[in-house]
């Protein structure tokens, strides 16, 4: 039985399993509609992930690349506050480091952006208006790959912000990395 572990975990190791979630609906995109950039924030991640290779700051620095290269503003936290609806970019990676060395990650990219009630116009709160999540695991050696996996849900965004915001140059110029 624990020769069936250790090969099931060596084998594990060397591959990394990924179940994306569903998309958002159509009119999801709808919410990007005249967005004139957004803000990034990235969730603190575990110490431990950290050490192993996967930096909140280089998961900061690629996601705000990705967004300029591809012609969308990011907002300094000036330019947020004064921007209606205070739109901001979230990326959450929740990763746990497991006994056996696997990691087993989570993958939030949402738009989160305030928005009123229509029953009563004076309600206006924060909420997540376009998401796409993943879930999956990468061994410890291949943990810092993830930053992929992340690039290519912002790709997903910069690709339903153009579809209904006309790009700055008239052309596309999609980057992915991260």
């Amino acid at each position: 039985m624990r020769r069936v572990k250790v090969a099931i975990t060596a084998i594990l190791f060397c591959i990394n399993i990924t179940n994306v979630s569903a998309r958002m609906p159509a009119k999801a995109k709808e919410t990007l509609r005249g967005l004139p950039g957004v803000a990034v924030v990235i969730e603190p991640l575990h110490p431990t992930t950290e050490r192993d290779g996967l930096k909140q700051s280089q998961l900061l620095m690629g996601v705000e690349r990705q967004l300029k290269d591809a012609g969308i503003r990011v907002l300094t936290q000036e330019e947020w506050k004064a921007t209606p609806g205070a739109p901001y970019l979230y990326v959450n990676v929740a990763a746990l480091k497991k006994s056996y060395g696997l990691y087993a990650y989570a993958i939030e990219v949402c738009l989160n952006q305030v928005v009123t009630l229509v029953r009563d116009q004076h309600v206006q709160e924060f909420a997540e208006t376009w998401e796409t999540r993943e879930v999956g695991t990468v061994g410890k050696a291949q943990l810092a790959t993830v930053r992929k996996s992340v690039a290519a849900h912002v790709a997903v965004f910069i690709r339903d912000y153009y579809a209904v915001n006309p790009h700055p140059s008239g052309k596309e110029r999609h980057k992915g990395n991260v």
